[in-house]
């Protein structure tokens, strides 16, 4: 049975779903606070599981759970996503600080030290990678030769420890107890 998107909706349209919305209202308050959505992004995440809801009426038997589900749901994608923009953030802030050049800048050269500093506190395999891939500027078969990891596999271990490293700048960021270098 497919979805007929052209129709109105049934059962009185904007009143069943502003009703599906005051039934679960403080269900999902309570999802979005224990996944730490930001009250500016919240919203926008109930729009969007609501949206899905309106597309998806027709096979849902149980609208105020399917909605908890969906809604928790876009909660992991958006920290999955957020995450992400973190970590391309870092990489590519990590290429900016450890690609080579005259370090005539005083803050530069700080912010190298501190970028080293912060690599020190990952366990030795992420330190050894990073400062392949970055400090020298090794390509993936390059740092494969060097590490004994599969080409394949460099892209996946290097994502995985400029995550590590981002988490680490994050928690210090929000003053975390034992984060900073």
């Amino acid at each position: 049975m497919g979805i007929d998107e052209g129709r109105a909706p049934e059962n009185g349209g904007d009143e069943e779903l502003a009703d599906l919305l005051r039934r679960t209202w403080s269900r999902q308050q309570k999802i979005l606070a224990a996944y730490h959505v930001p009250p500016e992004d919240a919203e926008d995440l109930v729009q969007e599981t609501l949206m899905q809801f309106v597309r998806k009426r027709r096979l849902i038997h149980s609208p105020d759970q399917w909605f908890s589900g969906a809604l928790r749901n876009q909660c992991r994608m958006y920290w999955r996503t957020r995450s992400r923009r973190l970590t391309v953030a870092v990489d590519g802030a990590i290429l900016d600080v450890m690609a080579g050049g005259a370090d005539s800048d005083a803050e530069r050269t700080a912010l190298r030290h501190g970028v080293v500093r912060w690599i020190a506190k990952l366990d030795h395999k992420c330190q050894r990678l990073l400062r392949l891939r970055y400090g020298l500027g090794l390509d993936d078969d390059e740092v494969a030769e060097e590490t004994g990891y599969r080409s394949s596999s460099v892209d996946k271990v290097t994502r995985r420890c400029v995550q590590a490293l981002s988490k680490k700048l994050a928690a210090a960021d929000r003053g975390r107890p034992g984060a900073a270098p």
